[in-house]
């Protein structure tokens, strides 16, 4: 019997449904339990440790991947184990030379295999795109173009720009220099020096 059922059973009419996201009208679990639901998770994941920790960097590797391993997908895990055992087979069947690189292909072919080897493992959704992992950098088109188009015109814009740069840092090291003669001089050029009018 579903929950929706159970509530609909005669006697329970009063019975608040509760919704798992917040909706408006509705309570959810975490609402009605006072957060309890997170507490109730967070002991359960700490009786599974050896002892207590102060904070999670003092946490051994072993421990920190027990987190984990509780939320992780069996699916990918399966595909991950595969994929790591064919990788391994790879590897093992690449001939080595005196210094211990692969003397095979190059190391994009070597990674394009292993491409290969984590498309045909892992189930495709309608869309193409493959379930847990990202795409491939060539399933998707380079963010600037191969061949870069320039404008004339906007072109022409940034080459009178630097043009007037050039000219402002002349007439500023100008300025420059003539400021360094006349406190050299002896008679540096003073601003007259502002009057504030009394109202």
């Amino acid at each position: 019997m579903s929950v929706q059922q159970l509530v609909q059973q005669p006697g329970r009419e009063h019975l608040p449904v509760l919704h798992p996201n917040p909706r408006p009208g509705h309570t959810t679990w975490f609402d009605k339990s006072s957060n309890g639901i997170s507490r109730s998770i967070n002991n359960m994941m700490y009786s599974m440790l050896h002892t207590g920790y102060s904070k999670w960097s003092v946490i051994p590797s072993e421990d920190r991947e027990l987190w984990f391993r509780q939320f992780a997908d069996a699916v990918i895990k399966s595909v991950v184990d595969l994929v790591e055992t064919q990788k391994e087979a790879l590897l093992y069947s690449q001939p080595l030379s005196d210094d211990g690189d692969s003397t095979g292909a190059s190391p994009n072919k070597f990674r394009l295999q292993i491409y290969e080897m984590v498309e045909k493992a892992v189930p495709k959704r309608k869309g193409g795109r493959l379930v847990g992992l990202a795409r491939r950098a060539s399933s998707y088109p380079a963010s600037t173009s191969q061949v870069p188009y320039t404008d004339p015109m906007i072109l022409e814009q940034i080459q009178n720009k630097d043009k007037r740069i050039v000219a402002l840092e002349e007439q500023n090291a100008t300025i420059l220099s003539e400021n360094a003669l006349s406190l050299l001089s002896g008679n540096p050029k003073r601003r007259p020096t502002p009057r504030y009018w009394k109202s």
